[in-house]
């Protein structure tokens, strides 16, 4: 029997998935038997992996009552490997693995940062994996998915390895890190609280405060900022990491900055912004939190309730909202500063391209001379040199554009699998922005997630 006159065999590009299709109705000379369906599947399509047998049976025994298209075929998606990651030295965990739980976060680890001394390993990569071969409709193997990648480089006072995999510091310093590099720096210490005796701070390092940081005081670093006590209504800015062993109490002043991640133990009115994750252990009230990463608070209260927090990844607490029904606005997904952010990369990769247009062409024109018998004069030759040095500058500058301009492709895929998990409750009068899209929370819920699919903001239970 003639199958392929009534029926065809529909793969999808990525040839893990296959339906079966009706072109015209069958007679009753040609309604046809499982011995036929199974060599017009596999015979004439070739199909040989994750054929549904029960489709083809229920076809066989009532052909005039099938219904098409109908999914015949599914094969085994190849498996995504781990991203790339580096891993410091001096918080490593006991485990060789990439820690699974990352809303939780030893602060007394990440506050007591250890000196390192010059030619000690600070740090190394561990490479991308692999994921899972999976198999096509047609038995054939599909390679599996490696992870993420980046190009380690060395940062401020460290050394990289010829495999370009380890990291050596070439001072005695402190560890400054964020996700694809580590710094060495020189430390700062204040053994109290900052005041008039010690005023504002501004250093190309990292500081460490053994006291607090009151009201209206300036504390600026290069590296990582390091508070044991409290940050009441003060300006911290860091390039690095910021950490308050305490908490920070804004008074709805003062502003703490951080270029990578921050931890503290609260965030009672204040405005904190991060690079990467920020991670409070007990709760955010009534305060302004932005985030290029997550935002964690899932440790003893784990409670956000009041004002504006926003994250591109995930939003994680214990409670949002509370009993009184305060209003709680949460935001996921990409900022203004994000768009920003791309804007600037996308302009610096166009420069730094016509740069090294223009300096291979005067190389190629020095070439040329110089090929030709034609002696450079001295003036010549130091032009020569300083081309050659601006070539090697501009190309550095168009990998660390193209470089930054794929991590936020990567980090805008994340920000659309972007999610608010609530661990034990949350409360009326709670609102989820996801982009455009807008929920407003009616009755409490427990144990739920929220996520956005499809233009429509799903609810499903933990």
């Amino acid at each position: 029997m003639e199958l392929s006159n009534f029926l065809r065999v529909k793969v999808s590009a990525d040839r893990l998935a296959a339906e079966l299709q009706q072109m015209k109705p069958f007679d009753e000379e040609t309604l046809p038997n499982m011995e036929d369906l199974t060599k017009f599947v596999q015979e004439e399509n070739g199909l040989a992996f994750g054929v549904q047998e029960g489709v083809l049976r229920d076809i066989a025994e009532a052909p005039e009552e099938a219904k098409f298209p109908v999914q015949l075929a599914a094969g085994q998606a190849p498996g995504e490997g781990r991203d790339a990651y580096l891993e410091i030295a001096s918080l490593q965990q006991q485990d060789d693995n990439a820690p699974e739980d990352t809303s939780r976060v030893d602060l007394k680890k990440v506050l007591e940062i250890p000196m390192v001394k010059q030619g000690e390993k600070v740090g190394w990569k561990v490479p991308a994996t692999k994921g899972e071969d999976g198999t096509d409709v047609y038995g054939e193997p599909v390679e599996g998915k490696f992870g993420r990648d980046f190009k380690l480089r060395a940062g401020k006072n460290t050394r990289l390895t010829d495999d370009e995999l380890e990291l050596y510091a070439v001072v005695d310093g402190q560890v400054s890190a964020d996700t694809k590099q580590i710094h060495v720096y020189p430390v700062y210490e204040v053994q109290g609280d900052l005041d008039l005796k010690t005023g504002n701070i501004d250093f190309v390092g990292n500081v460490t405060i053994h006291g607090s940081v009151p009201a209206g005081f300036e504390v600026k670093a290069k590296g990582d900022i390091r508070v044991k006590g409290t940050v009441d209504a003060a300006y911290l800015e860091a390039q690095g990491a910021v950490v308050v062993g305490e908490g920070i109490v804004g008074q709805g002043e003062g502003k703490v900055t951080a270029g990578s991640t921050v931890h503290t133990t609260y965030i009672n009115q204040g405005n904190v912004e991060a690079e990467a994750d920020i991670y409070v252990k007990q709760a955010v009230l009534h305060s302004r939190v932005e985030t290029a990463g997550s935002i964690y608070c899932t440790e003893n209260k784990g409670m956000i309730v009041g004002g504006n927090v926003s994250a591109v990844g995930r939003i994680e607490a214990n409670d949002i909202g509370n009993e009184m029904n305060t209003p709680t606005e949460l935001y996921l997904g990409q900022s203004q500063k994000f768009v920003n952010k791309q804007e600037e990369m996308e302009q610096t990769l166009e420069h730094a391209k016509a740069e090294l247009e223009n300096v291979r062409k005067l190389n190629e024109a020095f070439k040329q001379k110089e090929d030709s018998g034609v002696e450079l004069t001295s003036k010549e030759r130091i032009m020569k040199l300083r081309v050659r040095s601006t070539e090697t500058l501009m190309q550095e500058k168009k990998e660390l554009a193209e470089e930054g301009l794929n991590e936020l492709k990567a980090s805008q895929t994340d920000a659309e699998a972007g999610e608010v998990r609530v661990y034990r409750r949350i409360y009326p009068n709670t609102t989820l922005n996801f982009g455009k899209y807008r929920k407003k929370v009616h009755k409490p819920h427990e144990y739920m997630r929220f996520r956005l699919e499809q233009s429509e903001i799903k609810t499903e239970p933990l």
